[in-house]
């Protein structure tokens, strides 16, 4: 067996080392799912289980001492994934990230569950598309500026866990994860179509839309005049991206960067929004700051007939605006 060939160091079990074994099993997962760390930032002892199978990493996770029981194997499995899923979340969010600020809150509201179940044995070369992936408020409703907890369940067959099928359930949970980063672009869209914010007053009256040819310097201008600052992010939707993207290296001393999102509502507006650090535009609420999904394991209902292992993914966040510095575009 590979852990009696080479067994682990006796330093990584004493103390308050036991926390850099389970580093060691989180930064195995992101490799074992071809999303590693870079080699500077991983544990090194990964590189010890590089042909290590799923179950040989199992019972080097389990210190040698017994082996791991249903639960044991559920919430080891959850402890590993919370790297996937923060990474996975986070390769998504990377452009809402500039423009929000993060506030810690306490209020929430609960949403229905979404779920996928993945019941077949020994499929692995199967995922769930995007339209079988639904946290509960894909679509997300108008913005209610508390914070709304999406739930998404992951159930695996106990076949998919006896078999160690790692690579369909970290293309599961990657996927799952990456789908729930798109929720703050959604939620920014949200905000932005609806012209709202929590308290009903609009975000951007019928003065601030512009509407003549020299759209970009009008409305910049009523930035500066209007709320004293300068804008930051030129927020388009896909539709305007190569015109607004072409109005930008004309005027490469503005220094403003364009952000493309798709979930805004509609081809003819755009919007010029300023840095956040300067004067907060909108603020992205949750328990955690900057929010992430967590992964948890759930406990089976004793009514459940299904077999398998069952993970809970969730996410606390919402938009709410915190300035009224937002310039509406129009095309012509």
């Amino acid at each position: 067996m590979f852990l009696k060939d080479q067994p682990a160091p006796a330093e990584w079990f004493s103390g308050g080392r036991n926390n850099e074994v389970l580093e060691t099993f989180q930064h195995w997962i992101l490799r074992q799912s071809g999303r590693p760390l870079p080699e500077s930032e991983e544990n090194p002892a990964v590189r010890a289980l590089a042909r290590a199978t799923f179950n040989e990493v199992l019972e080097f996770m389990s210190f040698g001492t017994r082996s791991l029981n249903s639960s044991d194997l559920a919430n080891l499995l959850s402890a590993g994934f919370e790297a996937l899923v923060e990474r996975s979340y986070s390769a998504n969010t990377a452009l809402v990230d500039p423009i929000v600020r993060d506030v810690v809150v306490k209020n929430f509201q609960d949403t229905a569950l979404g779920e996928i179940t993945i019941a077949e044995p020994g499929v692995s070369d199967y995922y769930p598309s995007d339209a079988e992936i639904r946290p509960a408020e894909v679509s997300v409703a108008t913005a209610t500026g508390r914070v709304v907890t999406r739930h998404l369940a992951l159930r695996f067959s106990k076949f998919i866990v006896a078999n160690a099928e790692l690579p369909l359930m970290t293309n599961i949970v990657a996927a799952a994860a990456a789908k729930m980063g798109e929720l703050p672009a959604r939620d920014l869209c949200a905000l932005l179509n609806s012209n709202t914010g929590p308290d009903g007053a609009a975000l951007i009256d019928d003065d601030n839309t512009v509407r003549n040819a020299f759209g970009l310097d009008t409305a910049i201008s009523k930035l500066a005049r209007l709320y004293r600052v300068l804008p930051a992010f030129w927020v388009v939707p896909p539709e305007r991206a190569a015109t607004a993207a072409e109005a930008l290296q004309q005027r490469p001393a503005l220094n403003i960067t364009l952000v493309i999102l798709p979930w805004l509502d509609s081809s003819d507006y755009s919007y010029l929004v300023p840095d956040p650090t300067i004067r907060p535009v909108f603020a992205r609420l949750g328990f955690v700051s900057p929010p992430v999904p967590q992964i948890a394991r759930k406990r089976p209902d004793p009514q459940s007939v299904f077999l398998g292992q069952e993970f809970i993914v969730t996410l606390d966040s919402g938009m709410a605006t915190m300035s009224r510095a937002i310039v509406r575009l129009q095309s012509e």
